[in-house]
């Protein structure tokens, strides 16, 4: 692979150079066959080459993984990157992201700037979710509980990664309830920040109602705005969910339980009080359930 430079083009295929944190584009010629690949998918292998250094890129869903190398300076593999309509890639903690990419497991900060979520305060997968489960949740037995389609999910995750709003995703709430709650969970930074999870936990422990209240309301405007906003949809769908239990059969606890692990998470995976841990992040939610009014 020669690393000369190309005009950026939509669909441009990048791979990662020797400097640090630098990407290099592929031939065009190399590039219309990833993408031609690309498009179709699913898992394959492509030979860019048929003589040395052999190289391998592996597609996968809507992604791509590495491109494989038998040159001794790289045995693991090199990234290999999708660009877009001329974007200069953008670099997170000296990881390269192109604008135009995946929904699931990106940090907020960058998500933000993909087109999708341009003139939103939250996500656009986000919101879609949350206004189809604030009219449809409440009508549901068993919402967030019950389990959806895996194929289903993978199609849906599939089309958002991709840069398309699917059509599919409204035609099942319990896929709309499943989607929500793994992008949530995919979040690289959970929604509560990771390193604020000790005072989480304290805050938890406080028994007294008013102190409890004003400990949330500070620790709340602590967090950043995207994460605040989407915490407070968050909560008022779990509440609107809880009034409608005679239908829902989802009452504060069963949404805790549903819930905690995906929005609340340590800096570092510790396993010491595990069981303690989750029994204070379960009541915390429920609390922060109960007293939405208060706190948002």
């Amino acid at each position: 692979i020669a690393e000369k430079k190309h005009k950026l083009q939509r669909g441009t295929w990048f791979f990662a150079g020797d400097k640090e944190n630098s990407i290099v584009p592929f031939t065009p010629d190399i590039t219309n066959k990833l993408e031609e690949t690309y498009s179709n998918g699913n898992f394959v292998f492509y030979r860019v080459s048929e003589k040395p250094p052999r190289d391998v890129v592996l597609l996968g869903y809507g992604g791509f993984k590495q491109i494989r190398r038998t040159e001794k300076a790289n045995p693991k593999g090199r990234d290999v990157f999708r660009g877009w309509d001329g974007k200069v890639c953008q670099y997170y903690q000296g990881y390269p992201y192109p604008p135009h990419q995946q929904t699931f497991g990106i940090h907020l900060d960058i998500l933000m700037k993909h087109p999708l979520n341009c003139g939103h305060d939250t996500p656009l997968i986000f919101k879609n979710c949350i206004k189809i489960l604030m009219e449809l949740g409440p009508k549901s037995d068993g919402i967030f509980r019950e389990s959806a389609s895996k194929k289903m999910l993978d199609n849906v995750r599939k089309s958002w990664d991709t840069g398309h709003v699917p059509d599919e995703m409204i035609s099942d709430i319990n896929v709309v309830a499943g989607i929500l709650k793994e992008f949530v969970r995919d979040l690289p930074v959970c929604l509560t920040v990771n390193e604020y999870f000790d005072c989480w936990l304290d805050i938890g422990r406080i028994t007294d109602k008013n102190i409890l209240i004003q400990n949330l309301k500070t620790m709340l405007k602590k967090l950043p705005k995207t994460n605040f906003l989407m915490l407070k949809d968050l909560f008022l769908l779990f509440e609107t969910i809880k009034k409608a239990e005679s239908v829902t059969r989802m009452d504060d606890t069963n949404l805790a339980i549903c819930w905690s692990l995906n929005l609340f998470r340590e800096l570092t995976e510790n396993t010491q009080n595990l069981n303690n841990k989750l029994e204070i992040l379960r009541k915390l939610t429920i609390s922060m359930i109960n007293l939405r009014e208060n706190i948002f």
